[in-house]
């Protein structure tokens, strides 16, 4: 039970079930009181996360006993894949937790695409000692420059933030003009930077 000024909310229900595994300290492995350890110093991001993947809900509850009782890890038959062998034995935990966190992309899946954009812009007569310092300025001195575009073409002479809007292609004298002011200001930094 967690409760707050107004309501009391009941995070597990039917708690005196003996559906239920036993939760003494005593009685559990170190990895599952290792975690156990953690959730206790952090009740109040326990109970946000333990409602956001709805596992309040009377429907989780059997599939949340049965994992309760486990023993052991959870076992995986030879060959078969860990996320689909849970999904077959707690589907609606399972669903849960893929609400959550199904569509965020693995961190394979970034560096995946960024190795993909590096490929898509690398030129094979280019060393990558190159293409590395072409990326840090792309990603630091580059964007800053684009982000003050935006910001020109945002806001009106007094500061008042304007409708924000696409550019016209025929209107971009002003873009052009702030792009060779900063090409000259770096360039002059550059200079600066390479005669230290």
């Amino acid at each position: 039970m967690c409760s707050d000024e107004l309501s009391v909310i009941e995070l597990i229900h039917e708690l005196d079930s003996p559906n239920w595994s036993d939760f003494q300290p005593a009685n559990r492995s170190p990895d599952k009181l290792k975690y156990y350890n953690i959730i206790a110093t952090q009740i109040d991001d326990a109970v946000h996360y333990w409602r956001q993947f709805e596992l309040d809900s009377t429907k989780v509850m059997p599939e949340l006993q049965m994992l309760s009782k486990s023993q052991r890890s959870f076992s995986v038959n030879e060959g078969d894949a860990p996320l689909l062998a849970f999904r077959g034995k707690y589907p609606i935990i399972f669903d849960c937790l893929h609400a959550a966190f199904g569509l965020l992309p693995s961190n394979s899946r970034l560096c995946e695409q960024k190795h993909g954009s590096l490929r898509a812009r690398h030129v094979n007569n280019i060393g990558m000692d190159q293409a590395d310092a072409r990326q840090f300025y792309v990603n630091t001195e580059e964007y800053e420059n684009r982000e003050k575009h935006r910001r020109a073409e945002w806001y009106n002479a007094d500061g008042e933030l304007q409708a924000i809007k696409r550019r016209k292609h025929n209107h971009t004298l002003n873009q052009v003009l702030m792009i060779g002011e900063q090409l000259s200001d770096s360039v002059n930094t550059f200079m600066g930077r390479a005669h230290l």
